[in-house]
């Protein structure tokens, strides 16, 4: 069964080269890998050029932003299902054999996910995300939730089907896109889940924290709580309530008040919801 590997690429000439290596050392060998260029301005597509396999493809595009690019590799992606990888992220050597054998276990599942260890620029595992549940989820988003599987896009194993019944990326925004797109694939989803390792995700000086996003362009400022229901709403009070958090220890005061416009109402709800998910997962501002 072939699997589409789609990798958004812009400005990774330091990583790209080590992340392609990941991809084609895989000891599961049906699979391409759609490269989609988002106008580079380094010399990040020659890199590319210069690995000769046939299972390569390239695609350029003007500078538009991750969503549209990833939305592109979609659109490209020729496999049932697809993977997405950061270009500076490293896939373990038996990463699609593992979600391949899961497969097999637990077929037609809509996603399938596995465990990843976050990784400083020294190389120095900094943290372990290991899901808790093995084998079929009964219910997605209440395990996402509970912190039981895992919330990050390059984990997971998508069906192609399932991603253009539910749309893609939202282009409106460039901060925690690739949250409200995975809590949008779990939410009506049948999936299945190993503890097994697939990612080394990269920690470094260019990760969430050092982004200089207006709240316009990040998912907490069009979040409006009363739109959801169910677990996706405790997922994003949650959510909500960490950046509302975030934006008071920083001082930055407009941006507090901005979310308090949005969801004043619900802050109460958001607070609850956050303490509750602490409680239960013993984990709180992670």
């Amino acid at each position: 069964m072939l699997i589409s590997i789609v990798i958004p690429l812009y400005n990774k000439e330091k990583f790209i080269k080590n992340t392609i290596n990941s991809v084609l050392r895989q000891s599961y060998k049906d699979f391409e890998l759609v490269i989609v260029d988002d106008g580079s301005t380094d010399d990040s597509v020659n890199i590319v050029k210069s690995i000769s396999d046939s299972r390569i493809r390239i695609i350029s595009k003007q500078n538009e932003g991750v969503s549209k690019t990833r939305n592109r590799g979609i659109i490209e992606a020729k496999g049932e299902y697809i993977f997405f990888l950061d270009a500076d992220d490293y896939l373990v050597p038996e990463a699609l054999n593992i979600l391949y054998d899961l497969m097999k276990c637990y077929p037609q599942k809509d996603i399938y996910v596995a465990s990843y260890i976050e990784k400083n620029d020294m190389g120095i595992i900094h943290k372990k995300n290991i899901c808790k549940i093995s084998g079929n989820v009964s219910n997605p988003l209440k395990s996402l939730w509970k912190r039981e599987i895992s919330s990050r896009v390059g984990c997971s194993l998508i069906q192609k089907n399932h991603i253009s019944i539910n749309g893609g990326f939202r282009t409106d925004i460039s901060l925690y896109e690739d949250f409200d797109f995975i809590v949008k694939m779990e939410e009506h989803a049948s999936l299945a889940c190993s503890k097994e390792v697939i990612l080394e995700y990269r920690r470094g000086h260019e990760g969430l924290s050092f982004k200089k996003v207006p709240i316009e362009r990040e998912l907490v400022g069009s979040l409006i709580l009363k739109n959801y229901k169910g677990y996706r709403k405790r997922i994003m009070a949650d959510y909500l309530f960490r950046r509302f958090l975030k934006y008071l220890l920083l001082l930055d005061i407009n941006s507090a008040l901005k979310i308090l416009k949005n969801n004043g109402s619900y802050i109460i709800y958001a607070m609850i919801m956050f303490l509750w998910r602490g409680i239960q997962t013993h984990r709180f501002l992670e």
